[in-house]
This record gives structure tokens, sequence and C-alpha cells, in this order.
């Protein structure tokens, strides 16, 4: 099997535009894809000796995620004899949903539901928009010389700030949050067979440990925090276990700090890019919510997932055999120009909402009201604050953090002067 010259993941100039090099893909089914060029989230398929497949078409990639009897979320149990070099690292625990199917995942997904409801979240709207004030006060200050770090210095502190509220422990914690956080994600930019540096799994066990000893503080000290609300309705039916509140936590930790951080970096490097677009907000800041979900058409921070096939089946005039892995490409999907008018433009003014940033069926992303209220309320307060905000070097070429699945910007050099 001969690989696809036009998919690259490990390539650092295929990361900077992955959605150039997606184009051939429009005109094909479902692709067999070769090891070298798989995550590792899809080795246990090479090691049982079958290729994964790689989906790109909107209407595909809506089907797999849409029919998660044939297309589980469930990886496959480790062949015998597999080692630690060649399969993923388990980051959430496995009683976290991202990695079951009905009927555990529609337990788990109705309890936690009740955490990131629309009320819910209106109730956090007052705290997350404190916190954005604070992390601007923050920027203004390093901002007196006329630049800023719109990565390291606005889009990290933000979320970790916000999911140490929710979780009840320390802001001061962000830190160590966003270090584990970006650590263990770096797992996606190690190619297939390589082994990971120890500092990966050690990141990924800190995580871990520090949720555990927060439930067991809680349990003894409750407070309002997510965490205690969970813990006090652990007497009722089907309850979360410890071990599935530790794997929700740290899923919030990891998918929320990524998800909201590369969100606002991507998306406001979108924005200044198009400053027609980026007067229309300043003009208008009520067109702020549709800028952002443009900005997740356009840039997500999420650029895949996989799933693994429970029979034997076909897709786009593809066979896919049971146990065969799938690279559903989320990035891809909101490029295809079957489904978006000029997809390669950023235009606001789209009706965006049926991009595929957050996924799509059961498994469509829990916290995705709680990022698009971060964003909203971090892109108001950004374009309130600073009216003349631009790129510090517009000719620069953006640098990348070394994956695929996970798109962000390593640094944003902004001016506002």
């Amino acid at each position: 099997m001969s690989a696809l010259p036009f998919f690259a993941p490990w390539d650092p100039s295929f990361q900077a535009n992955p959605y150039a090099r997606f184009k051939p893909l429009y005109d094909l089914p479902p692709q067999e894809i070769p090891w070298e060029q798989m995550p590792r989230s899809m080795s246990v398929a090479v090691a049982r000796g079958m290729p994964g497949l790689i989906v790109a078409r909107y209407q595909h990639v809506s089907a797999v995620l849409r029919d998660p009897q044939r297309f589980s979320s469930v990886r496959p149990r480790l062949p015998e004899g597999a080692s630690f070099r060649r399969t993923p690292l388990n980051v959430f625990g496995s009683t976290s949903m991202v990695f079951l199917d009905a009927p555990e995942h529609t337990r788990l997904r109705r309890l936690l539901n009740r955490a990131f409801s629309l009320r819910q979240i209106r109730l956090f709207e007052p705290e997350i928009e404190r916190i954005v004030g604070q992390v601007v006060d923050g920027v203004r200050g390093a901002a007196a010389g006329g630049t800023f770090d719109l990565v390291s210095q606005f889009a990290n502190p933000i979320p970790s700030m916000v999911i140490a509220y929710l979780l009840g422990v320390p802001a001061e914690s962000y830190a160590s949050f966003k270090y584990w956080s970006d650590t263990t994600v770096s797992a996606d930019a190690i190619p297939p067979g390589q082994p990971y540096p120890k500092e990966i799994p050690q990141a990924a066990a800190a995580l871990h440990s520090f949720m555990d000893a927060q439930i067991e503080a809680k349990r003894r000290c409750p407070g309002d925090d997510m965490i205690s609300l969970l813990l006090r309705a652990q007497e009722e039916k089907d309850a979360l276990t410890d071990k599935e509140l530790a794997a929700f936590a740290v899923l919030l930790i990891m998918a929320g700090n990524e998800t909201t951080a590369n969100l606002l970096g991507n998306g406001m490097l979108a924005l200044c890019r198009h400053p027609q677009q980026f007067a229309m907000v300043r003009a208008d800041p009520s067109l702020i919510p549709a800028a952002v979900e443009e900005m997740l058409r356009f840039d997500p921070p999420q650029q895949g997932t996989t799933r693994w096939a429970t029979c034997d089946t076909e897709l786009g005039g593809t066979k896919i055999r049971q146990g065969q892995g799938l690279m559903v490409l989320l990035g891809a999907a909101n490029h295809d120009p079957a489904r978006f008018k000029n997809p390669d433009v950023f235009d606001l003014r789209r009706a965006a909402d049926d991009h595929l940033a957050f996924g799509e069926g059961v498994h469509f992303c829990l916290g995705a009201g709680l990022a698009r209220c971060e964003a909203v309320a971090a892109v108001s307060r950004l374009v309130r604050e600073f009216p003349h905000l631009r790129l510090a070097f517009p000719h620069d070429q953006p640098v990348y953090k070394p994956t695929f699945f996970i798109r962000g910007l390593k640094s944003l050099m902004m001016a506002v002067k």
C-alpha cells in the first residue's frame, strides 16, 4: 500500500496548512492509509494487521459520527504481545465516555449533561466574565510596550482558570493544568512505532493523581463546585463512581483547555487576516457569536477523531472490514466545497452552525456550550479593550504545535497601537 502524497500529518508544512492538502480527498471515497501516516490512536488496528481508513468528505464524516452502531468509539483490545511503544496512551482513563458506547455512554452522558445545560452555563457567565476581565487586565500591563503574546498571555490562561473555578481548585493550579494538558497532548506528535518521552506518561499520571486527591478533598469538605455537586449526587441511582468522576475531571481539563485556548488563538489569527471581517465585528459586536462559529468552522481546534468498525460494512463505495479503524477528519469536513460555498474564505455572515468542529451525534462535545461562552466573552472583551488590535508581524508565518489532531498556535504576537 503506497502513501497518500497529499496527506502528511507529521510534516510541519502540512500542520501549518492542512486544508490545502485536503482538497484531493474530496474527489475520493474513504482511502486506506499506511502505517507511517496514522495517528498513534489507530496503532491498535495496525497491530492487528489492518490498515486504517481516512474519512474526509462532510457527508461521510457526518454519517460515521451519527452511526455508533456501525462505527464504535470503543478502542479494540490490544493484540496479544503488543507493547506500550505501539499502543495509545490512555489519557482519560478506561471509564471516560470518550471511549464508550451505549448503554454505558448514555448513562454517563445523562448524568453529566446536568452540569453543562444551557441554564447551568448561564450561571457560569458572571464568573467567566470576571476571569476574562482579570486576564485582560494582565494583558494591558504586558502590552504597555505595544505588543503581547495572545496565546501565552490571553488564550491559555482563560480556560485553565475557568476550569479551576468549575472544579473548585485554586486558580493558581491553572499553570499545572496547562503543563499537564500540553505535555500529554504532545503524544499526538509522536509517530507510530516510536516510544513516548518519559514526560508524557508522567504528566498523564500526575493529572490523574491530582484529580483523585481533589475528589477526596471535596468529599471531606464539599463546596459549590462541580465535583462537590456530582459527589452529592452519588446516592442517586446509576450515579458516577469515583473513577468515572475522575475520568470526567481529566477530560474537562484536557479537552476544555485545548479546545478553548486553540479556538481563541486560531480564531483571532483568522480574524486579523481578514481585516474587513474584523472591521464588521468592531462596528457591530452583536456579530461576535457568528464570528466564533466561523472561527470553529474555518480553523477548528480539533482536526479529527477516530472510530472503529463493528461489522463488515461500506462507506462511499469503500468496503470496510470489522475492526478497521477510521481517521475521521473534522477539519476536512468543515472545508468540503460540497457543503460550504467558498470554504477557504472566512465569512462570518455565512450560516456556519452546521460545522463539525465539536463533532456530531451522541458524542457531540459535552463542553461545546462552555467553550462558546468563553470564546464570545473573550473576543468581546479583547475587541472592546484594544480597538486597534492587529498582528504585530503580519508577514511572518505562524508556528503551530507539532501535532495534527489538536491544532493550535505556539505563539501569536499582537500589536495594540
